[in-house]
């Protein structure tokens, strides 16, 4: 399980067991999780931070500062949310 290697679960076995958070909810950021799970916050590989690949959108300056200005926005918000926070939602 991805989750259990990465720290962020751990388990325990018999009849009172099964899986919990390895961290306090609130030291967890959604944005963690999701770039654990599922790759880069952002909407095109050509303004990733993390797993950035060029692409045709490259050579379009004005798409390439909206696209990042998109995925300040998602990084942002999903680095300030934490498990704590969704638990409250």
């Amino acid at each position: 399980m991805i989750l259990k290697r990465a720290g962020y679960l751990r388990s325990k076995r018999g009849a009172e067991g099964g899986y919990m958070l390895a961290k306090p909810p609130k030291k967890i950021s959604l944005a963690e999780i999701v770039r654990l799970m599922d790759g880069a916050l952002a909407p095109v590989e050509s303004v990733s931070k993390y797993f950035y690949d060029k692409t045709p959108i490259s050579k379009n300056k004005q798409l390439i500062k909206t696209f990042k200005d998109i995925r300040d926005f998602i990084a942002n918000k999903m680095e300030k949310t934490t498990f704590a926070d969704l638990i409250k939602k």
